[in-house]
């Protein structure tokens, strides 16, 4: 997922051959990923600033193009903290005097925006935010972490800013209001069809056998489970669209039936095109 900092891609080249130091073409890091791409441009905007300003002492509230750059550079802190920061990008942002110990920034929105990157990070590879409960990444519980969010969500204990951020990479904090019993489900499910997903674009059909299991997930029942749901009208319209998407046959026996009409039909092409060839040589021999 890449985000329209505003700039053009020339532009972006441009500034790039104006104010890239010498050492970093050469040294310690050369982006050679999307995800290293993004941090170089992020880095060429905390630059830019440096070049206007003098100083990196970048207000955490504060945004360019929409971009929250003070929230991005306390995350490098934290992670340099963390000893989870290259020494390349480390380097470079020596280079522009950081000061690696902040104290105007405060620990517990350090720690907040730590794990908001990490969910972020996982939003832009999965495209969701259902994460498994016991989902962990550096040593972080960050599946438990959105369920604590969802849970101040409905105490009215997370701030508006909070809200909004996560809002922006696909938190649905309705969802939660409204399933509030049942949202500590909604990631096993969605483990489950994540299975179901990468059954499909294997075998190109979700004809899984009843006793098929992976990964420890009886996946056969699981699905048979679903189509039953369907059948009895308590199937969630968002779950029936997902295993939609996927090709999914709510009832067997209809498509045992269809299979049936097919082989008939084709059957009776076959039959029809030997009957017209039988009349075409009948009517050579007669002439």
């Amino acid at each position: 997922m890449w985000y329209d900092f505003g700039w053009k891609e020339t532009k972006l080249e441009e500034i790039k051959q104006e104010t890239e130091p010498e050492e970093v073409k050469q040294e310690e890091f050369i982006p050679i990923s999307k995800r290293d791409k993004m941090w170089y441009e992020n880095y060429m905007m905390a630059k830019k600033y440096y070049d206007e300003f003098g100083d990196l002492e970048i207000p955490f509230d504060y945004k360019v193009d929409n971009f929250g750059l003070g929230r991005w550079l306390c995350y490098q802190k934290e992670k340099k903290n963390n000893l989870s920061l290259d020494d390349g990008k480390i380097k470079l942002l020596d280079d522009l005097n950081i000061s690696w110990n902040n104290k105007k920034i405060e620990s517990s929105n350090n720690k907040w925006i730590t794990k908001y990157f990490l969910a972020k990070e996982y939003y832009e590879k999965e495209g969701n935010l259902y994460i498994p409960g016991n989902y962990e990444i550096d040593g972080i519980k960050l599946g438990k972490w959105i369920q604590l969010q969802k849970y101040n969500y409905k105490q009215n204990k997370l701030s508006i800013e909070r809200t909004k951020l996560l809002e922006e990479i696909g938190m649905n904090f309705g969802r939660t209001k409204k399933y509030n019993k049942n949202y500590f489900k909604e990631d096993a499910w969605m483990e489950k069809y994540k299975l179901a997903l990468e059954y499909y674009e294997q075998h190109q059909n979700l004809d899984i056998p009843l006793k098929y299991e992976v990964n420890g997930v009886k996946l056969g029942i699981w699905l048979y489970n679903q189509k039953r749901a369907y059948r009895q009208g308590k199937l969630l319209p968002s779950r029936i669209e997902l295993l939609e998407n996927i090709k999914v046959v709510w009832d067997v026996r209809n498509k045992d039936k269809i299979e049936q009409l097919k082989q008939l039909r084709s059957t009776l092409i076959e039959e029809e095109i030997e009957i017209r060839t039988c009349k075409i040589l009948k009517n050579k021999v007669s002439f």
